[in-house]
């Protein structure tokens, strides 16, 4: 009986010699030829893993881009070759130029009526909109400014609390100016708890004392004295990650809900920040007397 080593599921186009390249080594690939349409779906769903394998620092990362280059060549030669595709692309590069000048648009401001605001609400994963409020919200001026930004992904943004309850206070806000849970997309709200994780991480390798030197300078009268206790308190843990957390919505103000802009709080905990920590938001309640139990 001869002895079966594994199989792996490879499941992607590869160049031309590499089926008789591993017939030689006594490898046994299952080969189909495509072709059409579904060679050119195969051949940009390769183009877009050479992309997800490009990393500048790496020492491979000219043989990747070599990859990617051959990759992209046989897409075109599929669909139709340079002389269908160069003219398209001189004629885009003489209307709105190439990449090279390092242009980056952040947020993109229209007007009332603008017949743009159509396209780019077809895409929201792509494009996600921050919304339009009459009323002064600190959060969207803060989006709009790119400012207090911790880290941005997708349709969320982290900012730190600059009304610290505990050091390494952070909130994550969506671009879109929306006021509770029910107001977000199904999207945004499937990607809001993996992005706090991203955050939480964040939090726990940040030098929390150096963060509040940095932002103390531009406190006021009335955040001055939590900054100052959250620097205090950071100093005092001596720089140890925090043990826990404690993520919360305030949704609504009945909910206590201060600012008209959902926010997720996400509060860093230590061991013996407090006496008896049991219950964590129940102790919001006056009446709870879960604790004690």
């Amino acid at each position: 009986m001869t002895e079966k080593g594994p199989t792996f599921g490879l499941n992607k186009i590869v160049r031309g010699k590499l089926p008789d390249m591993m017939r030689e080594l006594g490898q046994e690939p299952e080969v189909t030829q495509l072709q059409g349409m579904e060679q050119i779906r195969a051949q940009i769903k390769k183009i877009a893993e050479e992309v997800a394998e490009l990393d500048p620092t790496s020492p491979k990362f000219h043989n990747e881009l070599a990859d990617l280059d051959q990759a992209e060549r046989d897409l075109i030669e599929l669909c139709g070759g340079d002389e269908v595709i160069e003219p398209l692309r001189l004629a885009d590069l003489e209307k709105r130029g190439g990449f090279l000048a390092g242009y980056f648009i952040g947020n993109l401001h229209l007007k009332p009526g603008d017949t743009w605001t159509e396209y780019y609400r077809r895409d929201p994963g792509k494009f996600p909109e921050i919304g339009v409020t009459n009323e002064a919200c600190v959060f969207c001026e803060e989006i709009v400014a790119d400012d207090n930004l911790i880290l941005a992904s997708g349709a969320w943004k982290a900012r730190w609390d600059l009304y610290p309850a505990t050091p390494g206070h952070v909130e994550i806000v969506p671009l879109r100016h929306v006021r509770t849970i029910e107001e977000l997309t199904d999207d945004e709200l499937r990607t809001m708890m993996v992005f706090a994780r991203e955050v939480m991480d964040i939090i726990r390798q940040t030098d929390l004392v150096m963060q509040y030197e940095l932002l103390l300078p531009d406190t006021n009268d009335s955040n001055r004295p939590l900054q100052e206790t959250a620097l205090a308190a950071a100093k005092s843990r001596g720089g140890v990650a925090p043990d826990a957390f404690n993520l919360g919505i305030n949704d609504g103000p009945e909910a206590g809900q201060s600012v008209g802009h959902l926010h997720l709080h996400i509060m860093p905990r230590w061991e013996g920040d407090m006496k008896n920590p049991r219950g964590g938001v129940r102790n919001l309640f006056r009446h709870d007397t879960y604790k004690d139990l």
